[in-house]
């Protein structure tokens, strides 16, 4: 039988709610017209009916077109970082 596991808001961590989300990075420095082609690419095939079949049967979420791409990435990101590391910090402590 597994230990009785307390959940993130019963340690005190009410603001620790964490959803994995996926991206596509590149090097720093990659020229622009790459990122943006690649973007393009991405959101095409993301865009395509047999691909988010496949994502939600393996029980993803699609994200909205208009949130998609560099900088809703790098928004998405720097929030996360933003809003998590004063918790990683305190955990690492203890």
């Amino acid at each position: 039988m597994l230990p009785d596991v307390p959940t993130s808001y019963e340690q005190g961590l009410p603001e620790f709610d964490c959803a994995p989300f996926y991206g596509v990075f590149a090097p720093a420095g990659t020229p622009q017209p790459v990122i943006d082609r690649l973007a393009d690419a991405l959101n095409k095939g993301l865009s395509e009916e047999a691909v988010q079949k496949r994502l939600l049967d393996l029980g993803a979420d699609l994200i909205e077109p208009d949130r998609r791409g560099p900088k809703p990435l790098a928004d998405l990101v720097r929030s996360e970082t933003a809003r998590l590391m004063p918790i990683l910090k305190v955990a690492a402590e203890k």
